[in-house]
């Protein structure tokens, strides 16, 4: 039998309402309308490791704009403007220079240029 204790211990080890649905056999619905009929908020993702958020941040101070931060990290410009906007930084204006659109083969690929760049985030953020 589900009891409600057993509810609570798994949406306070952070689980989500549809995990905690798939452990209990029941649906993300049941789980959703008892979260909010007890009133706990959405139990979120988990906040970016702390590796990730420094190369983030590092390019981000560097003055690279979205695109290419996400570009770099593996993620959508999409992603890395919703990350932006959840630490109230602006955006940075697009880099002309560090980075240059390559139409010839693949029309949204971005490559650096210069040689020291490449070394810097090789070593440093990958």
């Amino acid at each position: 039998m589900i009891t409600a204790k057993t509810r609570i211990e798994l949406y306070n080890n952070g689980m989500n309402d549809t995990k905690i649905a798939k452990e209990l056999n029941v649906s993300s619905e049941a789980i959703r309308q008892w979260r909010k009929k007890n009133n706990f908020p959405i139990n979120k993702k988990p906040l970016l490791n702390t590796r990730e958020e420094t190369k983030r941040m590092e390019l981000y101070k560097k003055m690279y704009d979205d695109g290419n931060i996400g570009n770099i990290c593996g993620v959508t410009r999409g992603t890395i403007m919703c990350w932006r906007k959840s630490r109230g930084l602006s955006p940075n204006k697009s880099q002309f220079g560090k980075y240059k659109k390559h139409n010839e083969y693949k029309p949204n690929h971005y490559f650096i240029e210069n040689e020291s760049e490449i070394n810097y985030l090789y070593n440093n953020i990958h």
